[in-house]
């Protein structure tokens, strides 16, 4: 009879059993080999040249022999990509895949030898592993950065390429929020999933499962599948560039970004509501304008979690004056500092060491490229954020 292994034991057996099958799969999945393909890189030179070596650290991982998310075997994996300019969403694709051919072997490896429960608990391990990785992934990606931008000081570059490489920088945060936002999202989900396979292997085991069980059952999963596929497909639209301004829905984009934080927020304490929605059509462009509620929408979070034991409220007002959408964003968070009013919208302006002093710069350029605007006050006991987009015409 085989051994009992703990969750995270067991990920470690598997990745050595199988390592070879799991890179296979990495590399030969649709969208990492379209990548990859792009790239103008063969699977299997890539899995020769990171993949034994990635998956060694994950075993290292599992034994504490190497600590979560660095190591020189995914430093190198980074500077591979950068160096050629692999995008971020590109980047979170490659290891999603990853992912997912570990999961197929562990769970493969679970449904021959082990029962529900342990299924659950190696799940759950295998989140919490891959969950931290994908912070360590992003993080070596945004020191990348941060020696771009240090570069771009040292050379003194001013002007429109330094705004480019500023939102550039500022998007790739951007995405970060969210691919944390869609980590939160999906592990409700994924755990209810997981119990109906439970319910239904109970119900078998028991003589109750019946076909009236199994639709039931088969009908929740597939809600939870559903609301899964428009997690990654709000994500999918973002990724896509946009170079023209065109016309969308107001109140479905500010939708589509609460769908994707809500939950998070919900997590901190944080109540997120939408007023006088109406269905207003403007022109700019789309992701850039989410890039930009994102935006606000992280500082007004961050401000309320540095108020202790406060309830926090974001407000989303969205109305019209003067052939302009105009959306208000109002938290409690305790506004803006005393004489910083007049310079919040300057680059490298932030009055907290963990700030980078970029996003509402970019935010501002952003709007006024769509013709629109952003400004910012103090109301009642927090800040509150006006935007302006133009209507489409009549």
């Amino acid at each position: 009879m085989e051994e009992k292994l703990e969750p995270l034991a067991l990920v470690a057996t598997v990745l050595e059993r199988e390592g070879s099958a799991i890179i296979a799969a990495w590399t030969a999945a649709e969208e990492p080999r379209q990548i990859l393909a792009r790239l103008k890189i063969e699977p299997a030179a890539f899995g020769a040249d990171f993949g034994s070596a990635i998956l060694q650290y994950f075993i290292d991982v599992v034994r504490g022999q190497e600590k979560v998310g660095d190591c020189p075997a995914l430093r190198r994996f980074i500077d591979f990509l950068a160096d050629r300019r692999i995008s971020v969403g590109d980047l979170f694709i490659l290891c999603m895949g990853l992912r997912r051919a570990v999961g197929d072997a562990v769970f493969t490896h679970c449904h021959a030898h082990d029962s529900a429960a342990a299924l659950r608990a190696t799940s759950d391990a295998l989140h919490a592993l891959f969950n931290a990785n994908l912070r360590g992934v992003l993080d070596l990606y945004y020191e990348r950065l941060d020696e771009m931008d240090h570069r771009l000081h040292e050379l003194e570059l001013l002007g429109e390429s330094k705004d480019r490489m500023l939102a550039l920088q500022e998007r790739q945060a951007v995405l970060g929020e969210m691919i944390g936002a869609i980590s939160h999202q999906w592990k409700q989900p994924i755990n209810a999933i997981l119990l109906e396979i439970q319910g239904l292997r109970d119900a078998y085991d028991y003589h109750e499962l019946d076909r009236a069980t199994l639709d039931g059952s088969i009908a929740r999963i597939h809600r939870q599948a559903e609301f899964l596929g428009e997690t990654i497909e709000v994500f999918r639209r973002f990724l896509k560039p946009q170079q023209q301004v065109g016309p969308f829905q107001l109140q479905q984009a500010v939708e589509e970004v609460i769908h994707l934080v809500g939950r998070q927020y919900c997590n901190h304490g944080i109540n997120l509501d939408i007023e006088n929605g109406r269905p207003l059509q403007v022109i700019g462009l789309r992701n850039e304008f989410e890039q930009v509620l994102i935006n606000l929408l992280s500082n007004a979070r961050d401000a309320i979690l540095r108020q202790p034991g406060r309830r926090g409220q974001i407000t989303l007002q969205i109305g019209q004056a003067d052939g302009f959408a105009v959306l208000r964003v109002h938290d409690n968070g305790g506004g803006i500092a005393d004489g910083f009013e007049s310079r919040l919208f300057q680059p490298y302006q932030t009055t907290h060491q963990e700030g980078t002093g970029i996003g509402l710069y970019i935010a501002q350029l952003l709007m006024e490229k769509m013709g629109g605007s952003i400004c910012a006050c103090n109301r009642d006991d927090g800040a509150e954020f006006t935007l302006r987009l133009p209507l489409t015409p009549e």
